[in-house]
């Protein structure tokens, strides 16, 4: 393989002036801007979170129980595809492809991503921005809830990469081994994480059609490296969406406006990562 040209992603991560609803000890209020949670208390916000994503299928109504079946019928009905999709990935791969997708590999990195999240986070305690904080806290508690999802699953599904080519339907192996852990993909898992967080704090359709799209490159990247059927991107996807939007909305402080806005730019290299700032008047 070809060494892969130095590529840097840039993708907006927070933006200040998103108002975000706090829950501090099973209390829902709007925190001021003049009060900062310490990490302790925003762990704690973190478990509460986890609790109430627990018990929110017992509140599902019946519209959202068949929205649920929906998913899981369409994640069902992507393995009858995936030979398929596989088979024409498979005919464009080139050069210029796998620098492309390398983007989305990137993207899709747990490590990576946890990092800039967690960079993003202390700055905003450090600089005393409940928004920046806040919304990086979001990220990585949908990172976290999704990721644990997604491990549990492909342990307990155990379906082979499709690189062994033992075929779209080999499940239940129970060999702890990464050959046999396809399902879902942890890289499609991470990308939506960010993505669908980020999506719904900014609430642009520019942004989110960005953003959607560079988590679909992460999709389309693990298809593209045989390390992934469809299905398993698609469940991935799935996931994360879900969570991330569930947590955002869990967050909600209605009734304020957005003011100025920081955002903070992730810069991903191959061989190194760094964060910058824009503020905007």
């Amino acid at each position: 393989m070809n060494k892969i040209r130095t590529i840097q992603i840039s993708v907006s991560l927070i933006i200040l002036s998103l108002v975000i609803n706090i829950n501090v000890f099973g209390q829902d209020y709007c925190l001021p801007d003049t009060i900062h949670t310490s990490i302790l208390e925003d762990i704690n916000h973190g478990i509460n979170d986890g609790v109430k994503l627990i018990e929110s299928p017992s509140r599902f109504t019946s519209k959202e129980w068949l929205y649920a079946g929906g998913l899981v019928g369409l994640t069902a009905g992507s393995f009858f595809i995936d030979k398929s999709i596989r088979d024409v990935v498979a005919k464009n791969h080139s050069n210029t492809m796998d620098d492309i997708t390398e983007v989305g590999h990137k993207y899709g990195n747990a490590g990576y991503m946890i990092i800039l999240s967690g960079a993003a986070y202390l700055t905003g305690k450090i600089i005393k921005n409940n928004d920046i904080s806040e919304t990086s806290r979001m990220i990585l508690e949908t990172l976290a809830y999704a990721g644990i999802i997604t491990t549990v699953l492909k342990v307990g599904m155990g379906r082979a990469r499709p690189y062994t080519g033992d075929g779209a339907f080999d499940f239940f192996n129970f060999k702890l081994n990464n050959d046999f852990l396809s399902f879902p993909s942890g890289h499609s898992t991470t990308a939506f994480a960010v993505s669908s967080v980020l999506a719904a704090k900014i609430n642009n359709v520019y942004a989110s059609i960005a953003l959607y799209g560079l988590a679909g490159l992460t999709m389309y990247q693990r298809i593209y490296s045989d390390n992934h059927w469809f299905s398993d991107t698609f469940a991935g996807a799935v996931i994360s969406t879900v969570i991330g939007n569930a947590i955002v909305k869990l967050n909600e402080c209605p009734g304020k406006s957005n003011r100025n806005s920081l955002t903070v730019l992730p810069a991903i290299q191959t061989n190194s990562m760094g964060l910058s700032l824009i503020y905007s008047f």
